[in-house]
């Protein structure tokens, strides 16, 4: 499944003339990283959010492919407005991480970016490579942060998953902590 395109099975569409270059670079075993555009097979990104979404608090709640490819179209029609960044080696996706700038919800004339969603798979986490893909990836969102004009980045961690490995990077990344997500299943009576 491909946004806006006829199915390809690349991961993501590139130019020709930077496709010898990442090539070479996936061949040597490195990422790449990518914004999710037209183009993009879509099938891997949301297999990675099945995955993700099946480990998380959440996953009590059945999953929603259409809704996915539905924020993928948001994403992609907005490129003003969200980004969703993928790593790849290969023709495997290693990670994605979806961002998204906009006015704090009572302010007005400061943009604020916002991290929705990172997500590394499950095998690569904990290992050096997983290190890379994460570091790569929010390295990225900054940086599309930065050109969109944002004045901060905000990470809201809700996943349920390695919440202290989470707090111990974003504060070496120099991210501080601002509150806490607090969660209460709601438990049916009869």
């Amino acid at each position: 499944m491909v946004v806006g395109v006829p199915l390809r099975h690349a991961l993501v569409r590139r130019c020709a003339d930077v496709r010898s270059g990442e090539q070479q670079r996936q061949a040597a075993g490195r990422f790449v990283f990518s914004l999710l555009g037209p183009g993009t097979d879509i099938a891997p990104v949301i297999a990675l959010a099945r995955a993700a979404h099946a480990e998380s608090r959440f996953g009590y709640i059945p999953f929603s492919s259409e809704k996915v490819e539905a924020l993928i179209a948001r994403i992609v029609a907005s490129p003003s407005r969200s980004a969703c960044i993928l790593a790849a080696r290969g023709d495997d996706l290693a990670g994605m991480l979806w961002c998204s700038v906009g006015e704090y919800h009572i302010g007005s004339d400061v943009l604020l970016a916002t991290i929705h969603n990172l997500n590394v798979q499950k095998s690569l986490r904990a290992t050096l490579a997983g290190g890379r893909v994460t570091l790569g990836l929010m390295k990225r969102a900054e940086a599309w942060s930065r050109a969109k004009g944002a004045r901060e980045v905000l990470f809201h961690v809700t996943s349920g998953v390695e919440t202290a490995r989470t707090d111990r990077l974003m504060r070496k990344m120099g991210y501080e902590a601002m509150g806490g997500n607090y969660g209460r299943l709601q438990i049916a009576s009869n």
